[in-house]
């Protein structure tokens, strides 16, 4: 029988939007975005996992110009949980630390003026399983950063579903 148990890797991909909101000012950092992640973990009972991992998003084409592309990246800890360890369905949550990576048109990136903070996120989705370890799915993601640098503050949401294929 098929379960949700012992180690967990997750890789996912999708589509998405990013828009910051950046005071003093009121200017907006906006765009489609691809997120993205992979996540690592364990299964302490079954259902409940709990690891760390990566997730992003890229925006390819950003407003307003001058800038070329923008990266939000967190690094942190998540829970996934599912509902009933051999069904699909599962909700998922990440806190970590990261920033907003940007570059401006006919400049290299700003490594030491991109923002940090906190960088959130929820999420909820349905695995199909494909063989007794392996599950295909969707999921909805709704993600958020509270990013500062020195006066400058951002607030982040990203919107996302995803396709997640995952080894469980």
């Amino acid at each position: 029988m098929f379960q949700h148990d012992g180690f967990y890797m997750q890789m996912s991909g999708g589509f998405g939007y990013l828009r910051t909101k950046v005071d003093p000012g009121g200017g907006k950092i906006k765009g489609p975005s691809i997120p993205h992640a992979f996540l690592l973990g364990g299964t302490p009972v079954p259902g409940l996992v709990i690891g760390g991992g990566y997730i992003g998003d890229y925006v390819f084409s950003p407003s307003p110009d001058p800038l070329k592309w923008v990266l939000l990246i967190g690094l942190g800890g998540f829970v996934d949980y599912y509902l009933d360890p051999a069904g699909g369905l599962h909700f998922q949550a990440f806190i970590g630390w990261g920033g907003l990576e940007s570059k401006i048109e006919g400049f290299g990136a700003g490594a030491t003026n991109d923002p940090t903070g906190v960088v959130l996120a929820l999420g909820g989705g349905y695995d199909f399983f494909i063989s007794d370890e392996w599950s295909f799915g969707v999921m909805g993601r709704l993600g958020y950063a509270a990013l500062k640098n020195g006066p400058v503050k951002g607030k982040t949401l990203t919107p996302a579903v995803l396709a997640t294929l995952t080894w469980h």
